[in-house]
This record gives C-alpha cells, structure tokens and sequence, in this order.
C-alpha cells in the first residue's frame, strides 16, 4: 500500500495557492502518489512536503522550519532570500511548472533514498509522545474534558492536564485552539476506546 504524501501550502496569496495545489495534485496522480493537503499552518510538524512563503505577519516562519529537508520557499522574483543560498529549495512566483516539477522529482528522490526516515516521519511528531500522552490526545479528539478523560484513566485531572501540556508542548501548539486545529487536520490519533 502506498503511503499518502502529506501536503501543507502556506501563502497568504489564495489564488496562487490554489493554483501551486492543482499543479502539484496533477504532479503526484501522474505518478500515482496519493496526496493529502493540510489546511493549518500549525500541521508543518505532521508534513512530508511543505510550500511557505515567508515575510508576512500571517505567515510568520517557525524556528527550525528550515531544517526540515522538504521545505520548499515560495518568492517573488524581486525578493532574494538568504535561504537560497543554503541548498533550500525556492520556487519563484513567476517560475514555470518545469522548474516545480524538478523540485518535486528532487523531493520524491530524497524520499526514496531514506525509507526508514519515512516510517518514522510518519508518525511524526506524534512519536515523540509518551504512551500516556498519545492516549490523553486520543481522548481529547474525542472531545472529552479534563474530567471525563480522568475518569476513563483513571487518574487525577491536573495529570491529564499536565499530560496534555506537555504533549502540546512536543507539537508545539500554544492554545487548545490550535491544538484542536491540529486533531482535526491531521487525524492520526488511534481511538482510545
């Protein structure tokens, strides 16, 4: 079975975004890779492929964002960036879809040569959880409050509070907000029940 390719487009600009994601869609079914887009900008931990483009205050760029190998920078031609010159792949507004098309090759390639390193991003961030914190954040996409969650596990609720703070941390999420953003983004929790 083959794995779907997380997707995840930044762009304050919809209308290019919109674009850039029926070109890359049409990319991957050529190849038959099933893909999937991510519709936050807090799901770059869970992403296999991200398109960002920095400099507005919406789009602010997470710290380590680009040590990521799969990061691809979205420019316009009279902006230089200083990540172009660091090996980090950059994909000019004006640009055809050629060029697109050999920066995805290039992604596809680094994805084929670490078949293990895939395994693992698969799981993502959510391997960094412990156990009882992939368990608390089953319960919590559920819906379930701090109380019932405790009564399930049986513990007290300022544990799965701390729980679920600590696993907010990991995912770096700030605010419940955000971190039910997430859930529903990336669905990848196992029920718990």
């Amino acid at each position: 079975m083959t794995r779907t390719l997380k997707i995840l487009i930044v762009d304050t600009d919809q209308f290019f975004s919109a674009g850039l994601q029926l070109k890359v869609e049409m990319y991957f079914q050529a190849r038959n890779i099933p893909v999937m887009f991510m519709c936050q900008p807090l799901s770059y931990p869970m992403a296999d492929l991200i398109f960002w483009a920095p400099g507005t205050p919406t789009t602010m760029m997470p710290k380590g964002l680009l040590t990521k190998r799969k990061v691809i920078l979205l420019l316009s031609k009279h902006i230089p960036h200083l990540a172009a010159n660091y090996g980090i792949s950059v994909f000019y507004r004006h640009q055809r879809f050629s060029h697109l098309s050999s920066l995805l090759d290039l992604a596809i390639k680094i994805d084929s040569e670490s078949p293990a390193e895939i395994r693992s991003e698969d799981k993502g961030s959510l391997s960094l959880l412990t156990p009882r914190q992939r368990e608390v954040m089953g319960y919590v996409s559920e819906g379930l409050t701090l109380r019932e969650i405790s009564a399930h596990l049986h513990i007290n609720p300022r544990t799965v509070s701390q729980h679920k703070i600590g696993a907010m941390r990991k995912l770096q999420l700030n605010r419940t907000a955000d971190l039910h953003n997430w859930l529903l983004c990336n669905a990848l929790l196992e029920k718990p029940f």
